[in-house]
């Protein structure tokens, strides 16, 4: 290897090094209604449903999230207030991402039996381990880019397939 290819591997490594940034990966995941081939209204006790809606990061609207779809985001590390709408909510998810990890956010509409036998609907988003969502998001497809309604589309990172998780570092 020659001293200009050297030169240029350390440049790149020391370049990623300083990059203050973190990897957050939405999911929609949950039963595509009608769960289980029947309307919720049939289906006994709480279920859960993919999650159709905007996703936030404080009163920043990232994007529009798609059934049983994926879509990743380079953000700044630092905290974060991740929500299903531009004012706070009780689904709220604050969280401090760390430079250079990867995070896993799994959206879903929690569908429970509600006053006189109503059925209630609440959005939640929930940070997973990678485990976690790699058997959750295996089968889950990128949102499609002439469906995407991204506010930040220099923060958005195309993937063809669900992200793998990395190797703990020893």
């Amino acid at each position: 290897m020659g001293p200009t290819v050297l030169f240029v591997l350390l440049l790149a490594v020391r370049c990623s090094a300083q990059d203050n940034s973190s990897l957050v990966t939405f999911y929609s995941s949950g039963c595509k209604p009608p769960c289980a081939n029947q309307p919720l209204a049939h289906v006994a006790g709480p279920a859960e449903a993919a999650y159709i809606g905007n996703i936030y990061d404080g009163p920043n609207r990232l994007a529009h999230l798609s059934s049983l779809q994926f879509l990743t985001f380079k953000l700044p590390s630092g905290a974060h207030s991740f929500d299903v709408d531009r004012k706070p909510t009780k689904q709220q998810l604050n969280a401090k991402l760390d430079p250079g990890k990867h995070y896993f956010i799994r959206a879903t509409i929690l569908v429970g039996r509600g006053f006189l036998n109503f059925r209630g609907v609440t959005p939640s988003l929930d940070l997973v381990d990678c485990s976690v969502a790699a058997s959750e998001g295996g089968n889950l497809k990128p949102v499609k880019p002439s469906k995407l309604k991204v506010t930040a589309l220099s923060e958005l990172v195309m993937t063809p397939g669900f992200p793998a998780c990395e190797a703990p570092e020893k």
